[in-house]
Protein backbone atom coordinates (compact mmCIF):
# COMPACT_ATOMS: atom_id res chain seq x y z
CA UNK A 1 0.00 0.00 0.00
CA UNK A 2 1.17 3.49 -0.84
CA UNK A 3 0.89 6.58 1.30
CA UNK A 4 -0.19 9.87 -0.26
CA UNK A 5 1.27 13.29 0.46
CA UNK A 6 -0.87 16.30 -0.49
CA UNK A 7 0.83 19.68 -0.77
CA UNK A 8 -1.96 22.15 -0.02
CA UNK A 9 -0.54 25.34 1.31
CA UNK A 10 0.16 27.71 -1.52
CA UNK A 11 -0.82 31.32 -0.89
CA UNK A 12 -3.00 31.53 -4.01
CA UNK A 13 -2.01 35.16 -4.42
CA UNK A 14 -3.79 35.38 -7.78
CA UNK A 15 -7.03 34.51 -5.98
CA UNK A 16 -6.70 37.45 -3.59
CA UNK A 17 -8.85 38.63 -1.80
CA UNK A 18 -10.70 35.27 -1.69
CA UNK A 19 -7.66 33.34 -0.50
CA UNK A 20 -6.83 35.53 2.50
CA UNK A 21 -9.00 33.59 4.93
CA UNK A 22 -9.38 30.25 3.19
CA UNK A 23 -6.91 28.22 1.08
CA UNK A 24 -7.91 27.57 -2.51
CA UNK A 25 -8.21 23.83 -1.89
CA UNK A 26 -11.15 24.63 0.40
CA UNK A 27 -12.92 26.60 -2.34
CA UNK A 28 -16.15 24.92 -3.40
CA UNK A 29 -16.42 23.30 -6.83
CA UNK A 30 -20.15 23.02 -6.28
CA UNK A 31 -22.27 23.63 -3.19
CA UNK A 32 -20.86 21.52 -0.34
CA UNK A 33 -17.99 20.00 -2.34
CA UNK A 34 -14.54 21.55 -2.00
CA UNK A 35 -11.49 20.96 -4.17
CA UNK A 36 -9.90 18.93 -1.36
CA UNK A 37 -13.07 16.81 -1.02
CA UNK A 38 -12.77 15.95 -4.72
CA UNK A 39 -9.07 15.08 -4.38
CA UNK A 40 -9.49 13.01 -1.21
CA UNK A 41 -12.40 11.07 -2.72
CA UNK A 42 -10.24 10.08 -5.71
CA UNK A 43 -7.28 9.16 -3.52
CA UNK A 44 -9.42 6.94 -1.29
CA UNK A 45 -10.40 4.91 -4.37
CA UNK A 46 -6.87 3.45 -4.40
CA UNK A 47 -7.05 2.56 -0.68
CA UNK A 48 -3.89 4.36 0.48
CA UNK A 49 -2.07 3.32 3.61
CA UNK A 50 -2.42 6.89 4.86
CA UNK A 51 -2.97 10.42 3.61
CA UNK A 52 -0.79 13.28 4.83
CA UNK A 53 -1.75 16.85 3.94
CA UNK A 54 0.78 19.64 4.46
CA UNK A 55 -0.44 23.22 4.61
CA UNK A 56 0.51 26.58 6.02
CA UNK A 57 0.26 26.80 9.80
CA UNK A 58 -2.55 29.38 9.60
CA UNK A 59 -4.81 26.93 7.70
CA UNK A 60 -3.97 23.75 9.67
CA UNK A 61 -7.01 24.00 11.94
CA UNK A 62 -9.39 24.58 9.00
CA UNK A 63 -8.20 21.38 7.33
CA UNK A 64 -8.35 19.39 10.58
CA UNK A 65 -11.97 20.47 11.09
CA UNK A 66 -12.87 19.69 7.48
CA UNK A 67 -11.07 16.34 7.16
CA UNK A 68 -11.33 14.90 10.66
CA UNK A 69 -9.28 11.79 11.37
CA UNK A 70 -9.17 10.58 7.76
CA UNK A 71 -6.14 12.71 6.97
CA UNK A 72 -3.07 13.61 8.99
CA UNK A 73 -2.68 17.38 8.68
CA UNK A 74 0.73 18.99 9.14
CA UNK A 75 1.29 22.73 9.31
CA UNK A 76 4.45 24.59 8.36
CA UNK A 77 5.35 28.22 8.89
CA UNK A 78 4.80 30.31 5.78
CA UNK A 79 8.39 31.53 5.68
CA UNK A 80 9.51 27.87 5.46
CA UNK A 81 6.85 26.91 2.96
CA UNK A 82 7.70 25.67 -0.50
CA UNK A 83 6.89 22.50 -2.40
CA UNK A 84 10.21 20.80 -1.70
CA UNK A 85 10.13 21.65 2.00
CA UNK A 86 6.51 20.50 2.22
CA UNK A 87 7.42 17.10 0.82
CA UNK A 88 10.41 16.91 3.18
CA UNK A 89 8.18 17.52 6.22
CA UNK A 90 5.75 14.81 5.12
CA UNK A 91 8.50 12.31 4.29
CA UNK A 92 9.68 12.53 7.90
CA UNK A 93 6.35 10.91 8.87
CA UNK A 94 6.82 7.91 6.57
CA UNK A 95 8.72 4.74 7.29
CA UNK A 96 12.04 4.19 5.56
CA UNK A 97 11.56 2.93 2.00
CA UNK A 98 7.76 3.36 2.25
CA UNK A 99 6.30 4.01 -1.21
CA UNK A 100 4.41 7.28 -1.62
CA UNK A 101 2.57 9.42 -4.13
CA UNK A 102 2.65 13.22 -4.15
CA UNK A 103 -0.41 15.27 -5.07
CA UNK A 104 -0.27 19.03 -5.50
Amino acid sequence: MTSVIICAGGTASRMDPYSREIPKSLFELEPGVTIIDHIIRRIKNVNPKRIILVTGEKFKELFEEKLGNDVEVLGVREEDFGNLYTVYVALNRLEEDEPFLISM
